[in-house]
């Protein structure tokens, strides 16, 4: 019985130090640079003369995890004003980003929210709100931008 218990802790000693048992740190990948937004308004509704244009961009990292599920962390976003002008309006915007990410392979998600709000601070503050979410764009070059455009009917 005790051969069995020396031999018992001599495979556990073994095996704690075998490199198949090491916990090895996941690499991880730097990915950084910029998406540049235009988002070319053209505005079918009918909004009060005063309306200001809100334009709102977020992107997150798409990232896996090793059940297939996925992730989106961490977040940035920016927000820009466009006045009306002869029913349509310009807003542009420029995300920069620096993330270290365990998977750069699958890019980032981009969501985008346009508001026509009354820049007068009277009722109704918001008079319309258009979104989408979920738009999957590849990383820029390292270091580098993409430029993403879209045309909207608002």
């Amino acid at each position: 019985m005790r051969i069995l218990r020396i031999l018992a802790v001599a495979m556990l000693a073994v095996t704690a130090g075998s490199p198949l048992c090491a916990q090895s740190p996941r690499a991880t990948t730097a990915v950084t640079g910029a998406y540049r937004i235009t988002f070319n308004l053209t505005v079918a509704s009918s909004l009060p003369a005063s309306s200001t244009l809100v334009c709102k961009a977020a992107i997150t990292p798409i990232l896996r995890s090793s059940d297939g599920s996925i992730q989106s962390l961490p977040l940035e976003t920016v927000a820009t004003q466009a006045r009306i002008s002869r029913g349509t309006a310009v807003c542009a915007v420029e995300i920069p980003f620096s993330w270290t990410l365990p998977d750069a392979s699958t890019g980032a998600d981009l969501s985008f929210e346009i508001d026509a709000v009354n820049p007068n601070g009277s009722a109704p503050a918001l008079w319309r709100t258009s979104f989408q979410q979920g738009i999957p764009v590849a990383y820029p070059p390292s270091g580098g931008a993409a430029s993403l455009t879209f045309n909207l009917v608002f």
